[in-house]
């Protein structure tokens, strides 16, 4: 517990930081659940830099499209 909240303290402050692991999460997400449909995963890899959204959002939003 006391590792995860070092983990939290140095992302607050490094936002550069932040954002890596950000993306890092998104990749990893898109990889695990769409690595049947590359067409989808380009997709996301285009879409991504222009919005806020996880990877879960986009992909709720891609099936009601």
């Amino acid at each position: 517990m006391i590792l995860y909240e070092n983990f939290k303290n140095l992302l607050e402050k490094n936002d550069g930081l932040f954002k890596f692991c950000k993306k890092v999460k998104f990749v990893f997400q898109l990889f695990l659940h769409e690595f049947l449909n590359p067409k989808r995963i380009i997709l996301f890899l285009k879409v991504y830099p222009y919005t806020m959204l996880g990877y879960v959002k986009l992909a709720r939003i891609c099936n009601l499209a």
